[in-house]
């Protein structure tokens, strides 16, 4: 019986041996270097474009067409990982994870015709002295301010053996920290002239006058039923360099469509033609 349990435990002993001696990530292999994590920032520049038709409150809705399509320029800034499949020298595939903060503001104007109106002529004590008819011209204005925090998850792959060009396809998943708007009615010429509004239409409309009275506030604050996140799907280019000091630089070029909309009630999308820059350093634990 000795002996047998002695057999036993020799072979078992054996067999664990040659598990570990063909394994390099056991713990016991004290040589075996694990691949490295690829951290990093990344930062970049957003074209933005909102696709959506908006009707506008004006003083005067019958000279007023509705808002469409805006567009401004944003930003990202963040953080970046990317984990490759199997051995990093061999990989030509990848997993690359951003954490981001990310604007894409837009703006939108209507307007700029002119029109003959009656313009009065006061003094230093604001009496009326004269009044005239002028030719003016005003401009609508419709600003949005949209800032998300957002997770992607990119799927890379080098279609070309040798050449560091990869191909990606990012879900990203934002969520919404600012969405809100500002519609203003300006006066544009003559840079002499200023809007002369009776205080009770100022007050019944809730409208404000600013810039020496020669823009009206209209309405601003946050964006009417606007949903809380945003989905959108990136295809992108990038390239990688190697550079001194074991860093790598990966500028690439997106296009981030939107899938969900910006509010419930209306079809409201944010894109952006994005074009930036990831920096990764690999570090061994």
């Amino acid at each position: 019986m000795k002996r047998s349990l002695i057999i036993v435990l020799g072979l078992l002993l054996i067999s664990i041996t040659g598990i570990f001696a063909q394994d390099p990530n056991s713990a016991l292999d004290l040589v075996y270097t694990h691949d490295p994590v690829f951290l990093g920032i990344t930062a970049g520049y957003n074209r933005v474009m909102h696709s959506v038709t908006l009707p506008s409150s004006d003083l005067n809705a019958t000279l007023c067409p509705k808002f469409q399509n805006g567009s401004s320029n944003g930003y990202w800034l963040g953080l970046t990982f990317e984990q490759f499949f199997g051995k990093v020298e061999e990989s030509n595939q990848s997993l690359i994870f951003r954490a981001l903060y990310s604007t894409y503001p837009s703006y939108m104007e209507v307007g700029g015709d002119e029109y003959p109106t009656q313009m009065r002529i006061s003094n230093a004590q604001g009496e009326t002295i004269d009044q005239k008819i002028v030719w003016t011209s005003v401009m609508n204005t419709y600003t949005v301010k949209y800032d998300v925090a957002s997770l992607e998850i990119s799927y890379k792959i080098k279609p070309i053996e040798g050449l560091n060009l990869g191909l990606t396809v990012t879900p990203t998943f934002d969520y919404v920290l600012k969405k809100t708007y500002d519609q203003r009615f300006e006066l544009v010429t003559p840079t002499n002239a200023q809007f002369n509004i009776a205080d009770s239409i100022l007050t019944k409309n809730h409208f404000t006058l600013t810039n020496n009275n020669r823009t009206v506030i209209i309405s601003q604050g946050d964006i009417p039923n606007a949903a809380s996140f945003r989905i959108g799907l990136k295809v992108g280019l990038q390239y990688e360099i190697n550079i001194p000091g074991g860093f790598y630089v990966v500028p690439a070029v997106y296009y981030n469509f939107g899938i969900t909309n910006v509010v419930s009630n209306n079809d409201w999308r944010v894109s952006a033609l994005q074009i930036g820059v990831d920096i990764r350093k690999p570090i061994r634990f």
